[in-house]
C-alpha cells in the first residue's frame, strides 16, 4: 500500500523512509545518486530563512554539485 502511494507524487516516495532508500539504491546502482543529494542541498537553500545564509548555502550548492570541477557534478 506504501508502494503505491509513491507513484502519485515525487514528494510522497522522498518522504517514505521505505522509498527514499529504494530510490537512493536505484540511483547507486545508475551512478548517480550525486542528483540526491543535489535535490536535497536545494530543498534546504529553498527552506533557508535567513537571508544570511543564503549565499553561503548558494556557493556550497555551486562548488559541489554544479561547478566544472564540482566533486558530485549533475
Amino acid at each position: 500500500e506504501e508502494c503505491l502511494r509513491w507513484k502519485q507524487s515525487f514528494e510522497k516516495l522522498l518522504t517514505s523512509k521505505c522509498g527514499l532508500c529504494a530510490f537512493t539504491a536505484f540511483l547507486v546502482s545508475e551512478f548517480s545518486e550525486e542528483n540526491i543529494a543535489f535535490y536535497f542541498a536545494c530543498e534546504d537553500y529553498r527552506n533557508t530563512k535567513s537571508a544570511s545564509k543564503l549565499s553561503v548555502k548558494a556557493q556550497k550548492i555551486y562548488d559541489e554539485f554544479i561547478s566544472t570541477d564540482a566533486p558530485r557534478e549533475v
